[in-house]
Parts: C-alpha cells; structure tokens; sequence
C-alpha cells in the first residue's frame, strides 16, 4: 500500500512520504507474530496481535469486515474505528490484558496463529474488497527482532507502502493501541534484494554487490563497506576491532549503467569487488549504507539484526589430504593388541569435496579449543562463522554439547546456534531441503562415547535408532553426515595430518523444538527435555501452562496405576508402544525412567507423546539403566499391555524379520544409511579420512586411542562388560554387528536379558515383550488374481480362521499393503530415499466379518512399483496374530476392462467370504455408507 498524506494528524510531514489520504483508509500498523512466550514479572504471556488504524479523516463503520490470513476475524455489526484511532484484534485476549493493561477490540480463535515463517494477512470491508493487504516477511528486509525477540513489528509511518520489510522496524516499546514508538515523519530510503554474485566466489574473481534502492526524495549516495577476515585472524563481533573504521573500506554504488552496473537508472545500484580482494578462505563481510536527498541515512542490515552485516566466503574448493591411520609418531604405551605402524594414505579431492557436503566453521582458535577440551568454558558461547552450500551464517554462536559425554572421547560433539530470522537452512541425507530450517544444529562426533568399542561405528548407532523411529510412527530427529572443517589458522592442510582444517565425520542432529513440530505437522506444543525426572523446556505452547505445572503434573501421576480410561486421555499409547519396542530392538540401554527423552505436550486432545533422544550407547547386549520410562506403568493394564504386545508383533514382522539388506525392512535401513556414509563404490570414504584424523590424534582420549575394528573386545563401559564383537575388521564389520544383534540370528534360539550375546539379542528382547500364547495363528496369503498382478484387478486370498490355544473367537482381520524400493527393486530412482515395507501404501480396516479374498481397488498402486501384501487376524479378546508371510510382487499395466465389462471396475475393495468357511459368507461389495458396517469395512491408506 503507498498512500499520499495531507493534513497529517500526527506532524508536518518533512520528507515526501505522502500527500494526501483518502478518507476511511485503514491501515494494517503494527503486527506481533512471534512474541516472547512468557513474562516471569506478570506470570503471564503477551498474546499474537494484530492493529488497525484509520488513517482517513473520517470515521469507519468495520461492519462486516474481514481479516484473514493465517488468522481469521469477522467484525461485529455495528464497530467503528474513528479517524485517528487504533483497534487490535489478539490471539489470547487475557494474555494480552494481562501485558498491556487493556482489553483488546477482540479475539481470533485462540489455534489459529500468525506465522513465525511470514504469511500475506488480508484486510477486506464488509463488500469484500481489499482495504489492506501486508505479505510480511521474517529477515532482511523486514524488522528481525520482531522475530520472537520481544518487539512487534511497526510501521515507521502509517502512509508508507506496508508492504514494503523497510517501512517497518522493530518496536522500541510495543505499543498496540497507540501511535507507534517507532514512528516518524523523517523516512529513510528503502533497500532490498542486497546480493553479491557468485554466491561462493573463488580466489581472484569480480565480485559484483548490487541492491535495489528507493526513496522519493531521490538517493544521494550508497556505499558498499567491505571487512575482510584472514584465516586464523577471526575478528568476532563482539571485538573493538569489528567497528574500528580502519577494518572496513568504502567502495562507491552506482546506478549509472558502468563499473559493473547492469543497467542506468534502474534503481539497481552495484559496485564490482576487484578481484585481488578475493582470497582464499577469506571470509569477506560486507554492509551498506545510503542517504537520501534530505539527509536521511540508513545503513543495512539494520541494528536490530543479530547479524549486523552480510558477508561470503572466498573458497577454492577442499583439497586432497593424506593421513594415516596409525602413525609410528603416535604409538600409545603400553601398544593395545594389534597396533601397528600404518603407511599414509591419500584422499583424493573428489572424496574430501563431495563423498559428503562440507561445513565450514570460521572461529578463533582459542575459542574453538577452549569450547572443545577446557571444562572451565563448558557451555559458554563462543563466537563463529558456519558456512555451508554458499551461505554464510555469521556471528552465530557454537560451544560443547552433552552432559557426562562432554569430554569423553576427546572427539567431542557440537552445538550450534543460529541468528534471529537466518535460521540454517540444512538439507537430508539426499540434498533435499528439510520442509523447516533450524535455529539449533546439533552435532554428534560419531565416536561412540560412551561405548569406545564401538569406535568406527560411524554414527550408525545413532541414525538408524532415529530412522527405525520414524518409521515406527514416533516423531525423532532427522539426522545427516557432513564433512566438519574448521577455519582457525592460516594454513589449511598441513604435513601435520592433525592440524588444519580438517575435523572429520559428523552426524548432524535435528533440535527437538518447535521448528521440530513444525516439521512434522504437529501443533505447538510444551516439549521437555526430560533430566531426573525434571522437565527442561524447549518449546513453549501458546495455549498450554507457561511454567511446568502440566509436565510437573503428568509426571507425579505416571507414576500411579491410575485407569485406562485416564492413560488414554493423557498419553499417546500408540506412540509409546512403538517407541518402546524399537528401544528394545536397537538395544537403548541408556534409557532410563526419568532421563535421555523429550515429552511432547500435544494441545490438541492434551495427551503426552514420547521423543526419542540421546540415541549413542545402543546394541548393548546388557542391563545397564532400566531402558523405560515411567509412564510405562500404563502397561500393568492388560488391556493396554494387550495392545503394545499386539504393536510388538506388528514391529518383529514389518522391521525385523527379513534381513535381507534389500528386503524392505531394518536390514535394508542399515544398508541405506551405510552406503550414504561408507558407499562401497568408493575405495577410501570419509570414514576412513576419520579413522585417520582420529584413531591416534593427540587429543583423543586414552579409552579411544588405537585400532578402531578389532574383532572382539571386552567393553567395559557400561555396567555390565561383554565382549563385542564384528565379524570383519571395518565399517562393514559394524554393518553386520547391528543386524545381527537387531534379527533372529541365534543358532540356539535362546535369550535372556543382560545375556551379553549381541546376535539376536535386540531381536530376543522384543520377540519377549511381544510374546503371547493366546494368540491366533499365522495366516497364510496368495496371490489369486490374474496373471501380471494387474493394478486395476489385484485379489488376494487368505485361509481360515485358527486359534487352538485362544479364545477361538474370530475378532477381525486386516489386509495391507506396503512398498519396497532399493537399488534391487524395479523402477528404483537412486535419487530418493529407500522405501520401506512398513509405510502402508493401502491398508484395509479392521475387517469384523471374515473375508477370504480382498480385490485391491484401483488406483492405489503404481504400475512397476514393488510391493508386498499380508494379512493379520484377531481374536475375540483383541489379540492379533502376526503378520502372514509377505506376498511381493511388482504391479502390472491395469486391465482392459472396456473390453471385457460394460461397467468400469469400482475404486472400493471387495471382501469375499472364503467359500466352506464357518463364517460369515456376506459378500461386501461397493458398501453404501448407510451400511451398519461400512466405517469398519470401507477401504482406504488409513
């Protein structure tokens, strides 16, 4: 919106903001989308809120007006907004009261919410025709320190084009209901779109700098100013030497077509970096600043901005290095068994620069060492520059992460903190772009800390716990391998293999926080990261207790039977079970009733979810904490542990029971994650670049030091020692450890708990929670339809009903179909993830009549994919059986049935009774929805 102003009702205006308004203009003012949750003076939290003004001289009759966007408000009849006057519309009407000391005009549904992400909020009269319309950003150009850091977002003046991010600032005082504390008759220039090309430039280019700038007093001059960062010469921000004007030089802007400038006049101003300036590993920061024909100045990015400058990267690329695993200089005393002397071996560019994507962090080296290895800076902030795919994050904030795991292998983890509004934009394992970036980057050393042993294991201990998870339908972090270098002296690859910039192998970790639910669809939500039984919190919801009393509360009562009825209502059991058994399958034993998870607090329905977390003692065969949590106290019931056994079950079938690397289930995982880290078509990896950089690096710990695969070695670590072991002395050696320990892989079939046999131990403790005899016996499933396994006419066949040592009773029966992708898979495209049986591509409902036959209905299958149907049964007592064997088969072309049929075959699936069956023979085919059966019977992906 431009509006041109006569007859200001605040002051003369001095600079050409405005002419004249038209009378009943309202104006969107003053937005607060991401406000600080919770005020510990008031016991209270501001609300999400939204002002009009009425810019015109007269008054408006809002009857019928709308405002809408990511919130929703209808006026009343008969509100009016007199000329001059403000009106705000909130999320939370007590909240706000409770903050600024008056009731707003009126309230939105308390879930609806602005976005933190930035969304277009509409303002329509009561015809329908837009009044006001602002698509506000988060960032550049627009106020950052409205992004959650206490202020709204207001206009400088009310005649500005709103939506523009540079006629906004962030508030010196928020001030809904009056004239903003920002606003001003005296308007700096607007600039947007500052970028500088090439987005990474390499040593000795042109680096052209350009920004759109508009004012309408015309603009008087615009300056680039240019830092330059040497490595090993790290200037923080909070350094006398960041502004000291003899680190910045001034170039001149221009808009006259030369020098570097595309075009006269187009309001595009630039300037050329000379190419000598570009250096190698040269960070290069820049800002810019511009006055307007009245003297005004602005200077960008603007002083609210956590990052007060924009900057790139001068990188030539990652060079070859050559390092040894175990150098003669670095034999430990007394020598462990089976150390020796290795020659060097090199790594070519092409493994270092692109077997995994490369972050870079710029630091001081002080820092980065006393962050690493100095207990007396444990969890201080220390001040850095992460680059990663052309993008700089400047002055974000990295210290040490973990608990007793600190310090503990001298390979220690990470943790990052991202700048308000420039939240890291990470991608997966596939490059693909996370659909939320993170403000926290979490970073596990693939050292295995706890359990040294398992050095070389290369984060599989961690990633596909988190996958296995996800899998299972419980919400656990995405996790990615990166390349880790750090920028802290002047030479990056040194004859010393232990200098330079080389770090190694890293699995980056997804933050468990409300950028976490926002990935997921979840709604905003309390999470805890539970300690002791205590919860820390990491997200805070709009709607839910702004201290602890919900965590405090649920906590005291887990511990108590209480009903069924009451764990429904507050705890996400479905969740739970499946979270509990894949802890069981992958050997968590670091679990314990009240530490190392996340509690979800879902505000909608109020129940308590499980998040998995602290995921790197794992494929223990031992008792070493308890490996539950307290609220698994629920399942004394047995109705509810009925259930989770069924869950059980489902889990050995649908994850651990084919262990084929390319069968669809955790053995295809492991693979998947394997070839991602360690591919087989490479001979050196970047597992092997870390076994070199650490296996004898002075700083790792005395535990870890030495030959990472020796075939059998005593753990100690944990409480109870046992001997682990790998069949082959490298990373394919743990590959194998972990299926083995996952799948029924004992010869003898035995299991006990704290056993200290790996093979099939994880596989043994969950075949034990799952065990039941009452339940009904295995099905059995073939294919009957016609040959080709046509899309359109896909009919499985089941045989009848068996459960000798049950009830006998038939309960119900289900019918699925899941998909399998892998490199041995037709159709498989080697650019997406694997897909996995578990994920259900069609799912019958629970079927309460016998059915013998089911027709898949069309188009729920894609011809060439690879699938496989099963089928379960349940009892009268609601105990499933297993899942039949599977039925794969790949969907063939659909059938001709014009040729065949006058009517086209119907998308719903048919239920045959098997025929001499002691059931129900009703056929159930195209069931109306008025059938008393039809929601229990009806098709469809569940």
């Amino acid at each position: 919106m431009l509006l041109v102003l006569a007859g200001l009702p605040f002051a003369t205006a001095t600079d050409a903001v405005a002419q004249a308004a038209p009378n009943g203009t309202a104006v969107i003012n003053e937005i607060h989308y991401n406000p600080i949750h919770y005020d510990p003076l008031l016991n209270a939290g501001p609300s999400e809120y939204i002002e009009i003004y009425n810019a015109g001289v007269t008054s408006l009759d809002l009857t019928g007006w709308t405002l809408s966007g990511g919130v929703d408000f209808a006026f009343p009849v008969g509100a009016m907004l007199p000329s001059g006057e403000h009106l705000v519309i909130v999320q939370d009407a007590n909240g706000f009261q409770a903050v600024f000391g008056f009731a707003p005009f009126g309230q939105w549904a308390v879930a609806d919410k602005l976005s933190n992400e930035g969304e277009r909020v509409t303002l329509r009269d009561g015809s329908g025709r837009l009044a006001d319309e602002v698509d506000y950003g988060v960032g550049f150009p627009w106020p950052t320190a409205a992004d959650g850091g206490g202020p709204s977002m207001e206009l400088i003046h009310p005649f500005l084009d709103n939506d523009l991010g540079g006629s906004w600032r962030s508030s010196v005082v928020s001030s809904p209901g009056a004239s903003n504390s920002v606003f001003s008759t005296h308007v700096p220039p607007q600039i947007r779109q500052v970028r500088h090309v090439p987005r990474q430039p390499t040593s000795g280019t042109e680096v052209l700098v350009s920004a759109k700038v508009t004012d309408p007093d015309g603009v008087a001059a615009v300056t680039l100013s240019c830092q330059f960062v040497e490595p090993g010469s790290y200037i923080r921000k909070s350094d006398a030497a960041y502004e000291m004007p003899a680190n910045w030089i001034d170039l001149v802007m221009s808009d006259d077509g030369v020098n570097g400038d595309a075009v006269a006049g187009d309001l595009t101003w630039s300037v050329t970096v000379p190419p000598s300036l570009q250096v190698h590993r040269r960070l290069v920061r820049y800002r810019i600043t511009v006055e307007d024909g009245r003297r005004n100045v602005v200077r960008v990015p603007y002083a609210d901005d956590e990052q007060p400058n924009f900057a790139y990267f001068v990188y030539d690329g990652v060079p070859a290095w050559t390092g040894t695993r175990q150098p003669a200089t670095a034999a430990p005393e007394p020598k462990p068994r089976g150390w020796e002397p290795n020659s060097p071996e090199n790594f070519p560019a092409e493994v270092m620069a692109n077997a995994l994507p490369v972050y870079h962090l710029i630091a001081d080296a002080g820092d980065v060492v006393n962050s690493q290895y100095d207990s007396r800076f444990d969890a201080v902030r220390m001040w850095g520059t992460m680059v990663y795919d052309g993008q700089v994050y400047d002055h974000i904030q990295f210290y040490n992460r973990g608990e007793v795991s600190t310090y503990k292998s001298g390979k220690n983890k990470w943790r990052f903190r991202f700048n308000r509004s420039r939240d890291f934009q990470a991608r997966d394992n596939y490059g693909r772009r996370y659909k939320t970036d993170w403000k926290t980057m979490n970073f596990s050393a693939c050292a295995s800390p706890h359990v040294p042993s398992n050095r070389g294991i290369a984060g599989l201990d961690e990633a596909v716990p988190h996958r296995l998870h996800q899998l299972a339908g419980v919400p656990s972090s995405n996790t990615h391998w990166v390349h880790f270098r750090v920028v802290d002296a002047a030479d990056e690859a040194p004859a010393d293999q232990y200098a330079g910039d080389l770090w190694g192998l890293y699995l980056a970790i997804e933050h468990p926080d409300g950028r976490f639910l926002d990935e997921r669809d979840l709604p905003d939500g309390n999470t805890y990261k539970i300690l002791n039984g205590g919860g820390d919190k990491k997200n805070q919801g709009p709607t839910q207790p702004l201290d602890n009393s919900d965590w405090d509360a649920f906590w005291a009562a887990s511990a108590n039977l209480n009903t069924v009825a009451w764990w429904r209502s507050n705890f996400d059991l479905e969740s739970f079970y499946s979270f509990r058994a894949i802890n069981r399958a992958t050997g968590n034993v670091d679990m314990r009733d009240g530490s190392n998870y996340y509690m979800y607090h879902n505000p909608v329905g109020g129940r308590w979810r499980v998040i998995p977390w602290d995921l790197d003692m794992m494929y223990a065969p031992v008792a070493h904490w308890s490996g539950v949590i307290r609220a698994a106290r629920c399942l004394d019931h047995a109705e509810i542990c009925t259930e989770f056994k069924n869950r059980c079950r489902e889990l050995v079938d649908l994850l651990f029971s084919d262990i084929d690397r390319y069968g669809g289930q955790a053995a295809q995982l492991v693979e998947e994650l394997s070839q991602i880290v360690n591919p087989t078509a490479l001979p050196l990896t970047m597992v092997d670049v870390d076994e070199c950089m650490w296996s004898c690096h002075p700083r790792t710990s005395s535990l870890h030091r030495g030959p990472w695969y020796q075939l059998s070695v005593l753990e100690t670590g944990l409480r109870n020692a046992y001997y682990r072991t790998i069949p082959t002395t490298n990373h394919e050696g743990f590959q194998q450890n972990i299926l083995d320990y996952m799948f029924d892989t004992r010869l003898d079939g035995g299991f006990a708990i704290n056993d200290r046999i790996e093979d099939g131990y994880g596989f043994g403790y969950l075949s034990l929670e799952a065990a039941d005899s009452a339940i009904p016996d295995r099905p059995t499933i073939r294919y009957s339809g016609p040959a080709g396994f046509p899309v359109d006419n896909l009919r499985f066949h089941t045989g009848p009903f068996s459960d000798p040592d049950g009830v006998k009773i038939f309960g119900g029966m289900q019918w699925r179909i899941g998909e399998v992708a892998n490199p041995a898979t037709a159709g498989f495209n080697p650019a997406e993830p694997w897909i996995y049986e578990i994920t259900p591509q069609w799912e019958s409902a629970v079927l309460r009549r016998y059915a013998g036959t089911i027709d898949v209905p069309a188009g729920e299958l894609e011809v060439g994919r690879t699938y496989r149907a099963r089928v379960r049964m349940m009892d009268g007592t609601g105990r499933w059986s297993h899942w039949s064997e599977p039925c794969q088969f790949v969907a063939g072309a659909a059938h001709d049935w014009a040729a065949s049929f006058d009517n086209p075959r119907s998308t719903e699936a048919i239920y045959h009774a098997a025929p001499g069956s002691d059931y129900d023979y009703t056929e159930f085919h195209n069931m109306s929805p008025s059938s008393p059966l039809s929601a229990e019977n009806s098709s469809g992906v569940k």
